[in-house]
């Protein structure tokens, strides 16, 4: 079991200021996960695009995602000065409330990134990703189907140019030498302000 313990307003205050990033679309917000990265005296929330963090008295190193907007309801109704959240192996107990949580632990913090990606991410910064985290970590994120799809669009997009540019003597292999080399030269934006 992994916990911290923090300041409820201070929390409150964290967690809406990521509210601030959520998507637009109803529909998407309801299902944007909130990951949890407790390490020695911190703890770091990130969605898609906004990552915050708050220094707390904290127990062990974990990762956690839960449904942001769950988590923020649950917080948001909290009365207590100082909210305890615990870490299970399979769910977060926030003082007496426990939700379903998809739950990693570790040895120590030294391992534990936050995938970090801009609030209007588009496919390239998902490719990127790939170069700069291990398989294990977009995983657990839940990335892994996110970026397959924006490889397989890239791909469509590539086999689309060489259908045209062919008869010009351009071949795929110079359009996929291109397209790598244009996505590492431009690399990644980074996270944009909440």
């Amino acid at each position: 079991m992994v916990s911290f313990c923090v300041n409820t307003k201070q929390l409150f205050q964290t967690l809406k200021l990521l509210k601030a990033g959520l998507p637009e679309r109803k529909a998407n917000a309801l299902k944007t996960q909130c990951e949890l990265t407790i390490k020695t005296a911190e703890v770091i929330f990130a969605i898609p695009g906004c990552v915050s963090f708050v220094k707390c008295s904290t127990v062990g190193t974990a990762k956690a995602t839960v449904l942001f907007l769950h988590f923020y309801e649950i917080i948001k109704v909290e009365k207590d000065p100082e909210t305890k959240i615990q870490i299970n192996n399979g769910n977060i107990k926030i003082n007496q409330i426990a939700i379903n949580a998809k739950t990693c632990f570790f040895e120590d913090d030294s391992i534990l990134r936050t995938v970090d990606l801009p609030v209007n991410y588009i496919d390239k910064e998902l490719l990127l990703l790939s170069q700069r985290h291990t398989p294990e970590e977009l995983a657990f994120n839940k990335m892994t189907p996110f970026i397959k799809a924006a490889e397989k669009k890239l791909e469509e997009n590539i086999n689309g140019a060489y259908k045209k540019l062919r008869i010009y003597g351009v071949s795929m292999e110079e359009i996929k030498a291109l397209v790598n080399q244009k996505i590492k030269d431009t690399g990644y934006r980074g996270s944009e302000d909440c």
